[in-house]
């Protein structure tokens, strides 16, 4: 008998106030956290976007750059089919005849 009078040490309404109190400060910490997050992930947001929005500025070619680099492929391509005309054309007097060359000097010896 003796124990389960000492259930119930403190007063009825001191338990209802340590359980409302401890609610309370858990409410109060969870909408602080909510805060805290909500302008973290705001932070964070603003300044992806404003680095995404400044590399896309930046990274865009003015006029003059395309029109050099429009000119750059341009004389890139015709040295390319020269370089091919010239290795044709070489290879084409060389069936004609089918000697070898002097670079083919091992032949002769």
């Amino acid at each position: 008998m003796i124990l389960v009078c000492m259930a119930h040490l403190t007063e009825p309404g001191v338990r209802h106030y340590f359980v409302q109190s401890l609610q309370a400060c858990k409410e109060h910490k969870m909408q602080y956290y909510t805060k805290v997050v909500n302008a973290c992930l705001f932070a964070a947001f603003f300044v992806i976007g404003g680095a995404l929005l400044y590399y896309k500025y930046k990274g865009k070619m003015t006029v003059e750059q395309k029109k050099s680099k429009l000119e750059a492929d341009r004389m890139y391509i015709l040295n390319k089919v020269k370089q091919v005309q010239s290795v044709r054309q070489n290879d084409s007097m060389r069936l004609i005849t089918n000697l070898p060359g002097p670079e083919n000097a091992h032949f002769f010896h």
